[in-house]
């Protein structure tokens, strides 16, 4: 069994409790996901998990919002559970984005494999060398015929990378603020407005 690691979350509704109409916060795209998802009371924690519907002639895919993260060493996880009788086939990775496009996929080395009648962990561990933006990525394989299952409680952790901002969120790095010591302005420059400064 997969060990979740514990430590900060740095996903946004990771719980998938919160919800605008039909879309999970934080959730279903715009960037790589193409799967059909709704909202589940059938829930590891809280009230609600996300059902991902498959087909059986197509991968499909529930993506997270895209996030900028600093080079290091990622923890993406998730509990996952069958959504009725037949088991559908998950596997866990993320995309690369660029300018609000997806580009390349990475995936855990394991195959799809199915889910099953409880709440069960998946865990994806990945390396970036160098600043990226991505989405998270929990495929509904093909192979499951079709059969849909449940997400809950998605977690990113790193020991050692960072989110860096950006996204198709606001952020981003805060602009500096000039500090007195940084830069001498007189009095008088100060209440005049004069557009120099003495360095």
């Amino acid at each position: 069994t997969p060990v979740v690691p514990s430590g900060e979350n740095m996903l946004t509704n990771g719980s998938f409790e919160d919800w605008d109409g039909s879309a999970a916060v934080a959730w279903a795209g715009p960037a790589g996901h193409n799967a059909t998802v709704s909202q589940s009371t059938d829930a590891r924690t809280g009230n609600y998990s996300i059902a991902v519907a498959g087909i059986a002639n197509s991968n499909k895919r529930l993506a997270s919002q895209s996030y900028v993260l600093a080079a290091g060493t990622y923890t993406f996880s998730i509990y996952v559970k069958a959504n009725g009788a037949e088991a559908g086939h998950c596997r866990l990775g993320y995309v690369s984005v660029t300018d609000g496009v997806a580009g390349q996929y990475k995936y855990e080395t394991a195959a799809a494999s199915a889910v099953t009648e409880e709440w069960a962990p998946r865990v994806y561990e990945f390396t970036l060398t160098e600043q990226t933006e991505v989405a998270f990525v929990v495929m509904n394989n093909k192979v499951g015929n079709g059969a849909s299952f449940l997400v809950d409680d998605a977690s990113l952790t790193t020991t050692d990378g960072s989110i860096s901002g950006g996204g198709n969120e606001e952020g981003g790095e805060e602009p500096e603020t000039p500090s007195a010591d940084k830069y001498d302005f007189t009095e008088k420059q100060i209440k005049c407005g004069v557009p120099y400064m003495s360095l």
